[in-house]
């Protein structure tokens, strides 16, 4: 048989999925074939993951570069190439972990009346600049502001409970009665405190 020696090189040795924006990596493989004395017309090359069943696919998965792309997390990948050219058949592998990423989804903040979060919020805001408006009616709420609540939304893509801080921003009106005063909860109630109209309490 012709002397025939290869090596592969993965784009990456490792990455992350986030699973709730479904970007898993694609990996870029380089293979450096040595045939000197063949025929290169006749090798075959097979790809494959030794030692998993799924969770990964290989775009031209015949050609000697391929892309490598796993959809499973958490997951290292045994990543094979068999080259064969009628008289031998020869593998080399690599190996790519990939991890579940912990980013959190962009959170959403519904707001409520009063201080519980039963049925429907009144509105719902998203992003740094979103703005919820409310019109009260002093003379019928005794020149008092009603109690909100907000309720913070947001997932991790591994499941892990998440961790919440609501901050006053000291360049608006003051919220008064804060609760919880630490504010490390998912749902926070406080009662807007200002004066006259067109003004704001920023969270």
């Amino acid at each position: 048989c012709p002397s025939l020696s290869f090596s592969i090189q993965l784009g990456s040795q490792s990455g992350t999925w986030n699973v709730i924006q479904s970007n898993n990596p694609t990996v870029a493989i380089t293979t450096t074939l040595n045939y000197p004395e063949g025929d290169y017309s006749k090798l075959s090359y097979q790809w494959t993951v030794t030692n998993q069943n799924g969770g990964y696919s290989f775009a031209n998965a015949g050609d000697l570069q391929p892309t490598f792309s796993p959809t499973t997390a958490p997951r290292t990948y045994n990543v094979q190439l068999t080259v064969s050219d009628g008289c031998q058949s020869l593998s080399q592998s690599a190996t790519y972990t990939l991890t579940c990423s912990q980013q959190a989804t962009q959170p959403t903040i519904d707001v409520f009346e009063g201080a519980a979060t039963t049925g429907s919020p009144f509105c719902t805001v998203s992003g740094a600049s979103s703005t919820c408006q409310q019109t009260v009616n002093l003379e019928q709420t005794g020149a008092q502001y009603p109690e909100l609540t907000l309720r913070a939304n947001s997932t991790k893509s591994n499941g892990d409970p998440l961790t919440y801080s609501w901050v006053v921003d000291p360049n608006t009106n003051f919220a008064t009665n804060v609760q919880p005063a630490n504010g490390q909860s998912r749902t926070i109630t406080f009662r807007p405190s200002f004066s006259g109209s067109g003004n704001s309490n920023n969270f």
